[in-house]
This record gives structure tokens, C-alpha cells and sequence, in this order.
């Protein structure tokens, strides 16, 4: 038996990273049988693998939680042909009768957040704090409760003893693209590829996100999307200051209003979101909102060889903001940008691209704001130079963003982007899960990633940043930091983080005080590695065995 153990890390160091921009809108038509996330679901997209040189190079897919969410959907649809699922016992659920909406259902000392009593599935966690009022908290994670996976909102206003929770308001959302073009009271595209839509509200999300802004509205943003369509939904809604994230706004059933991009074509899957909003109370652009998430991009012409079916061509991290806390959003950028230095190795035979120099083959981005009013993300990518390299790369974009979301002028100005530092992916053990190899931990048998966090100091006074990742450079998983003093300009490699070695760390997050001089914490998973875990097998562990 593996075990796993949340493991922290504190320390201090010095040094920086950097930014990119521009717009994409496809019109190509392609006609696929299944939606992206029905053949996602069947395995019909798998990780791809491309040459470099002499060895063999992952590129970046779609997250695992999206993965996970329509293979549920598709497994709950067998379920159902078959007679149903079996159905659990409650033996041990520690329910008795002073247990009220399992609020009662705690242990060694620990408060529940998520009040679901289902023993159904949750998922990639994540908890902010009101500047206003440090004792208000609002959570999330991937919900499994009413059956496709949701994202589930929770809130506690007495400094996470007690906690309330919600599913987001988005059930009656329906899919309408081409009511997302711009209009004269909203001069924002909020769609990539535009089109007709379903008229059907979204199955499943997953990708929870949080924050706050200065005045102590929060957001909660999430992916939305159809198992049985191309239907694809990133939306950001608002929770006003007053009501703490006990509720949050409901998105129209055919509205502009939280929607930030919006398609329904097998052109295009949105996936993995993150937001920030600028707390910084002496900032130009203070409560400003941000977000940044992957465009998975799709065409027939792509693929090695291509068959006529759209295969999975690049994957550019875009962005979007609103200067009207949250209300509107600008049109989304692409703002992975090109690199002549750091973007040499074009892939999967790509017509659609921006160029031979595109850093576009990315995933796992992460914003910050900086006390300035500038921007900065952190990101995967694919693009590292050609040859035999078979390694990735964090990259970072610097943005200055100006402009008005609701006027239509809001842009995110993004710079090149500059290198964070090395992603060394060799050897990684690869599990298949459905959709061929991946990266896993054969351990506990569960995916995982290298895409990199970041944090910066929560008093927004300095424009010291860190970003973490997970790689392989050691043999094992083990946990790496970047350093920038400069506000992400750039960027300088501390190092490895645990101090141990002959066990996987994995799932890094970070995060920065002052007091007064930098103190970082660099927590992550860690478990025992598995037998031969160095040479896993061409199509990778197989989930399931007995190590």
C-alpha cells in the first residue's frame, strides 16, 4: 500500500519570468461524429506524442478533472443501460442523529467544508480569504454530487470553523454562441469560433477557481461543458461584498452578462482556468478581474497524418478582463505569444498556427496581479527548442492591462514570453487511463501534471513572485521553485524544494509573506515510488495492478 502525505516546505531566495498576446477566431468547417468530450471520453483523443529529434515528446492535453468528468458522464450512461449503479452501504458513514447535513460529520478536529453527504467525489480543492475581512473564506472543488461532475462553492465567515456550501449558479445556462458576437451595448466578442448553439444547458464543469478584490466581492469562475455536444462554457460570476459567498450570481439563460467565452463547434474545447483579482488598494487598475485558461484548437488538417477528422492542433493559453467587477468581459486574447529563443519546435503538421516561432503548445496557466496594476502568468509549455530535446518548459508572460470592459478597450497588452524555467519531463512513468500514455504517479495511480503555480506576497506592497512545479530532473518527482524580484521580468531557478530523495513529490502549491523579508511555503503530495517505476512499460502502468 502507497501512502500519501501532504508535506510543507518554508524558506526564502531571489529572481523573475515574462509575458505575450493576440487573437484568434477560426471559421474552418469541420464535421466530427461525436462532441470533443464524448470522443475524449471514448479515448478517440489521445495524449499526442511527436518526434523530437530521436526521442519522443508528450504534448500538452486536456486537464485530467475534464477527462475524469466525461468518462463519468459516459460510465453513468452504461450504468444506467445495465440497471444502475450497486448501491453503497452506510456502514462507517458516521451519520447519527445530531448529524445535520453531515455539518456534524468532522474528525480529529478538522471542520467539513463540502456539506454533501453522497460519499460521491471531491475534487482539486482550492481556498481564499477576503482582504476585508480575513475571516470570510470561500472554497471550491470539482463536486460530484448531483451525478456529471459540478463545481462545488463553499463559504465560512467565522474563519473556516463552520462552513455553508452551494453548487454555482449555472444550471440554466444555455448554449448560444452566436448571441456572443459584439454588440452596440457590448462591443466584445465572447466567443472564439461564433456559430449557432444547442439551446441545451451544460451537463458538466470542472476547474474551480476563486478570488477576491479589494472591496471583498469574490469570484468563482469554472469550465462548463456538454458530453453530448461541442457546447464549451468559460464563465466568471460575482458574489457581492455583503453577501460573503453565501450566493453568487446566476447566469442568464441566454445572456452577456459573467460569460467569458462561449463556443459550439468541434473547432474548439475550453479548459483549465484560473483567475486573479487586483486587491492591491493603491493600484491604477485595482479590481480589475482576470482570467486565463487553455483553447484546445482542432482541424481536420491537423494531425500526423491527417484523416479528415479534427485532431488537436495547438493549445494557446488565452486571457480576458473586466473593469466592471465581473459584469463584463473583455474579448479574449491569446497571450502565449511567440519566441524565436524559447518557441522553435513546431508540431502536429499545424495550418492553423501563428507562425513557426509560436509558443502554443501549452497548458496549466496560473495569474497574478502585481501592485503596479501589471499582470503576470505562468504557464506550461510544449514549444521548447527543437532536436533531441524531449523536455517542456514553464514560460511567463508580463501584461499591462488598460482599457475599459465594458467600452470595449480593455486589452491585456502582454509582452514576449521569457523563460521560467526548465520542465524535464524525461522518464517520467506514464499510467494509460484511456487515452493512451500519460504522466501519472504509479503509486497511488492517479494523473498528474507539471503545470506551474505562482504567488506573490498577499499585502501587494512587493513585486517579488514565485512560481513552483513538479519535474522529473532527479529521477523521481521532486518539487522546483523559480524566483523574480522584478515583478516577472525575470526569472532565476532556486531549485529542488523537499530535502528528501527515493519517494515522488508531486501537486506543489505556493505561497509568500513578508515578515520582513521573503518567506516562502512550497506544500505538495508525497507517496512511495513503485518497482521499476524508472522503466514503465511503452503503453504505460496499468492502473489497477498491485505494485
Amino acid at each position: 500500500m502507497q501512502h500519501r502525505r501532504l508535506v510543507g516546505w518554508v524558506a526564502a531566495t531571489s529572481a523573475a519570468v515574462v509575458s505575450s498576446v493576440c487573437i484568434f477566431g477560426s471559421t474552418s468547417p469541420a464535421v466530427a461524429r461525436d462532441s470533443v468530450a464524448t470522443r475524449l471520453a471514448k479515448g478517440e483523443i489521445r495524449v499526442e506524442k511527436v518526434q523530437a529529434g530521436s526521442v519522443t515528446r508528450t504534448l500538452p492535453a486536456i486537464s485530467s478533472a475534464v477527462a475524469v468528468t466525461a468518462a463519468d458522464a459516459r460510465a453513468e450512461e452504461s450504468d444506467a443501460a445495465s440497471g444502475g449503479e450497486a448501491p453503497i452501504g452506510v456502514a462507517g458513514a458516521g451519520t447519527t442523529p445530531g448529524t445535520l447535513g453531515c455539518s456534524r460529520r468532522d474528525s480529529r478536529g478538522n471542520a467539513r467544508v463540502n456539506q454533501d453527504c453522497t460519499f460521491r467525489r471531491q475534487a482539486e480543492e482550492l481556498v481564499t480569504f477576503n482582504p476585508t475581512d480575513p475571516n470570510n473564506l470561500v472554497a471550491g472543488q470539482n463536486d460530484s454530487r448531483v451525478g456529471y461532475n459540478q463545481c462545488g462553492i463553499d463559504w465560512s465567515v467565522d474563519n473556516g470553523r463552520h462552513w455553508g456550501d452551494l453548487l454555482p449558479p449555472f444550471r440554466q445556462r444555455q448554449n448560444n454562441p452566436a448571441h456572443e458576437e459584439p454588440t452596440p451595448g457590448d462591443p466584445n466578442r465572447h466567443t472564439l469560433n461564433g456559430g449557432p448553439g444547442t439551446d441545451h444547458t451544460y451537463d458538466a464543469a470542472s476547474d474551480p477557481a476563486a478570488a477576491f478584490d479589494s472591496s471583498g466581492n469574490a469570484y468563482f469562475s469554472c469550465i462548463a461543458f456538454d458530453i453530448a455536444s461541442n457546447a464549451s462554457l468559460v464563465y466568471v460570476t460575482q458574489s457581492p461584498a455583503f453577501a460573503k459567498g453565501s450566493y453568487f450570481h446566476n447566469l442568464a439563460a441566454d445572456g452577456r452578462r459573467y460569460i467569458v467565452a462561449e463556443d459550439n463547434s468541434p473547432l474548439v474545447f475550453h479548459d483549465k482556468e484560473f483567475i486573479a483579482a487586483d486587491a492591491n488598494r493603491n493600484s491604477p487598475n485595482r479590481d480589475n478581474v482576470y482570467i486565463t485558461w487553455t483553447a484546445f484548437k482542432f482541424d481536420p488538417r491537423c494531425g500526423a497524418p491527417p484523416d479528415g477528422t479534427p485532431q488537436q492542433c495547438e493549445s494557446p493559453i488565452f486571457g480576458a478582463m473586466s473593469t466592471d467587477h465581473g459584469h463584463t468581459w473583455s474579448t479574449p486574447e491569446e497571450v502565449s505569444g511567440t519566441s524565436a529563443a524559447l518557441c522553435s519546435f513546431g508540431t502536429l503538421n499545424n495550418p492553423i498556427g501563428s507562425g513557426p516561432n509560436a509558443c502554443n503548445q501549452d497548458q496549466g496557466s496560473d495569474p497574478r496581479t502585481l501592485p503596479n496594476g501589471d499582470l503576470q502568468v505562468v504557464f506550461n509549455n510544449g514549444n521548447a527548442a527543437s532536436g533531441n530535446n524531449p523536455n517542456s518548459q514553464q514560460l511567463g508572460v508580463h501584461c499591462r492591462p488598460t482599457g475599459s470592459s465594458p467600452a470595449g478597450t480593455a486589452h491585456l497588452n502582454c509582452a514576449a514570453p521569457s523563460k521560467v524555467g526548465n520542465d524535464v519531463s524525461l522518464g517520467e512513468p506514464t499510467c494509460d487511463f484511456g487515452r493512451g500514455p500519460e504522466e501519472c504517479v504509479p503509486g497511488p495511480d492517479i494523473r498528474t501534471d507539471d503545470y506551474p503555480r505562482i504567488a506573490n506576497a498577499p499585502d501587494g506592497n512587493s513585486n517579488h513572485l514565485y512560481a513552483t512545479w513538479q519535474d522529473y530532473r532527479n529521477g523521481e518527482y521532486d518539487i522546483q521553485l523559480s524566483q523574480s524580484l522584478d515583478g516577472g521580468l525575470t526569472w532565476h531557478e532556486t531549485g529542488t524544494v523537499n530535502p528528501d530523495r527515493g519517494l515522488d513529490h508531486y501537486f506543489p502549491a505556493v505561497a509568500l509573506a513578508r515578515v520582513p523579508r521573503d518567506r516562502v511555503g512550497d506544500s505538495y503530495y508525497r507517496s512511495g515510488r513503485v518497482p521499476a517505476e524508472n522503466t514503465a512499460p511503452t503503453d504505460g502502468f496499468k492502473p489497477g495492478r498491485d505494485p
